[in-house]
């Protein structure tokens, strides 16, 4: 839920809430055979087990990095800026295929999955 950092009170003090979050963990799970679990998939790329290993390792890190789990984007309404980055299971992923591009891996999808946010749209205070 929103966040206001104990800053209650009507003193002229207009700090609203400065994150939405959700104190969470996560666990990254692999295995070397396809569920029946999945009903769609997207071929992106064939890695090797080196670029496997390091794409783990970079998952590992990504909880690390994003400590948070932040589904919203939230995006000031005066200037279009982002005010807070989403960080989610979308993120997530797209971060993946980031580092994949990174390790040099030709991304070739036959189709391009979707990508969707929710953004929060703020009045700067």
């Amino acid at each position: 839920g929103e966040k206001n950092n104990g800053n209650n009170n009507n003193n002229g003090n207009n700090d609203y809430g400065k994150f939405v979050s959700w104190e969470n963990e996560g666990r990254v799970y692999h295995t070397t055979r396809i569920s029946n679990e999945w009903t769609e998939a997207y071929y992106m790329a064939a890695i090797t087990g080196v670029v496997f290993e390091k794409i783990v390792q970079r998952a590992v890190e990504y909880a690390i990095k994003r400590p948070r789990y932040q589904p919203f984007e939230v995006v000031s309404i005066p200037s279009g800026s982002t005010v807070l980055r989403s960080s989610g299971a979308d993120d997530f992923v797209w971060d993946v295929f980031r580092d994949m591009a990174e390790l040099y891996v030709d991304i070739d999808p036959i189709l391009v999955p979707p990508r969707g946010k929710v953004q929060f749209y703020v009045a700067d205070p």
